[in-house]
């Protein structure tokens, strides 16, 4: 009995340790969430592959996935105020496809604006093209430039 009120105070100090502020877990991901954690990501300069492919799933290629890093290097770095915000969300493809325009402030006072496609068909979604000023992932491949033909001029022009 004696070695239990002993430990009694022990006891109290383990339940009072473990009373501390309440830890709130973190918001579950949603598909805006998503969209925005494309500007997150680059402000890494070495991404960890798990964060990458959290928000766009699993590569098999490795070639896709370094294409997809240099077009995240791309992206502007911005943090805080100067991250781009959702302007715009529209759902496509029967409900499979969800999009995103963003805008963000760029240097000396202008806007940039981007867009961003998830696949929703789980969630919260995983994006599977990106676009903005100069950059494109993936890049939608170029038709060649076609062969055009005119009228030959007519007399007197």
């Amino acid at each position: 009995m004696r070695s239990l009120r002993s430990l009694i105070p022990a006891l109290l100090l383990v339940g009072v340790a473990g009373c501390g502020p309440d830890e709130t877990p973190p918001p579950e991901p949603t598909a805006e969430s998503v969209a925005l954690d494309l500007f997150v990501l680059a402000l890494d300069d070495d991404p960890q592959r798990a964060r990458v492919q959290s928000a766009f799933g699993a590569f098999d290629d490795d070639v896709r996935y370094a294409t997809l890093l240099d077009a995240i290097r791309e992206l502007p770095a911005e943090r805080n105020d100067d991250a781009p915000s959702v302007v715009e969300m529209y759902t496509l493809e029967g409900g499979d496809r969800t999009g995103f325009d963003l805008e963000g402030p760029v240097g000396d006072g202008g806007v940039a604006r981007y867009s961003v496609l998830l696949d929703t068909t789980t969630a919260p979604g995983t994006i599977v093209w990106f676009s903005g000023p100069g950059v494109e992932w993936p890049e939608r491949r170029r038709r060649s430039p076609g062969i055009s033909t005119s009228a030959p001029p007519t007399a007197g022009e």
